[in-house]
């Protein structure tokens, strides 16, 4: 590897760590928002992809003009936006808000970040080999983790709700299409041009099925402090810098990075939100955390 390639490396590692931590920060700021704020999944998650999205294509505006609609052009980069607005997006960022509801923003996090499993599976399948015995035990780990976060350890009942549960693997599922579908855009039409137009794709489909804007949204500091926060550094400072590092270092090797979500939303939610979590919820957290560290290695 020589001197370039191991600097893009590094400057890539280090975007999706930021980015990561940029996201669980947003996870945190969407729990305060509906728990403290009263305000809904639906209001909350059409915001920042509609106007976090525009902002971001905006920016992309101002340096291709309208060669930010270029991409509509070429259709094979038309079906892996809609795929990636409509179905990755919408799942990765509204079930992802609706599981904070369910639960709170570490475990939903922590819920999600089970995708990288099925980024794993599917390159796997791709290179049409089977998974190593290092993969083979993340994969392991990973569903331990979600086992012991679901049913603390008891076959009896769940910890979780159901409708955290649903929601939480909906989410991973919505991060498995984003790695897949976005790396290919982005070399292609640049970072914020994919992005921007993914997430405006996911706000409007959202927007027509949900309407939020009928909800009444009573505007205070904290209120406004906290869409701030979710905009500009939760959706706008996390994908801008998290899609470049992963167009710098890759899908599978980003999605591994990007643990760094997980775990600020967690401690956020606890240090800022008092979340109590049990043994045995820090013990899932551990198993899924775990995977990730074997695959990065």
């Amino acid at each position: 590897m020589g001197t370039s390639d191991k600097q893009a490396l590094v400057m890539g590692t280090v975007y999706c760590v930021i980015g990561g931590i940029c996201w669980g920060i947003s996870g945190t700021t969407a729990e305060y928002l509906m728990a403290h704020k009263g305000l809904s999944a639906d209001w909350i998650s059409v915001l920042r992809m509609l106007l976090g999205g525009g902002i971001i294509l905006l920016y992309a505006f101002k340096d291709q003009g309208l060669g930010i609609f270029a991409l509509w052009r070429h259709l094979p980069s038309v079906l892996r936006v809609l795929a990636f607005g409509l179905i990755g997006m919408n799942l990765a960022q509204y079930a992802y808000v609706l599981a904070i509801e369910a639960s709170n923003a570490g475990t939903a996090t922590m819920l999600q970040y089970t995708g990288p499993i099925g980024v794993l599976l599917y390159q796997c399948l791709v290179a049409r080999r089977w998974p190593t015995g290092r993969e083979l035990a993340a994969i392991i780990l990973a569903v331990t983790g979600t086992f012991f976060m679901a049913t603390h350890g008891s076959l009896d009942s769940l910890s979780l709700s159901p409708a955290a549960l649903f929601w939480g693997l909906l989410a991973a599922l919505g991060l498995i299409v984003n790695f897949i579908t976005s790396e290919p855009l982005i070399h292609r039409w640049g970072n914020a041009t994919a992005t921007g137009t993914a997430l405006v794709l996911a706000g409007l489909l959202l927007s027509l099925m949900k309407n939020p804007w009928q909800a009444v949204v009573t505007w205070d500091l904290g209120v406004f402090l906290g869409c701030l926060v979710l905009v500009l550094v939760g959706t706008i400072g996390a994908f801008i810098i998290f899609m470049q590092g992963l167009a710098m270092v890759g899908s599978v090797r980003a999605s591994m990075l990007s643990s760094t979500e997980p775990l600020s939303a967690a401690v956020c939610s606890a240090v800022f939100l008092g979340t109590v979590f049990t043994g045995m919820d820090i013990l899932g957290f551990a198993c899924i955390m775990a995977t990730i560290f074997l695959l990065a290695k």
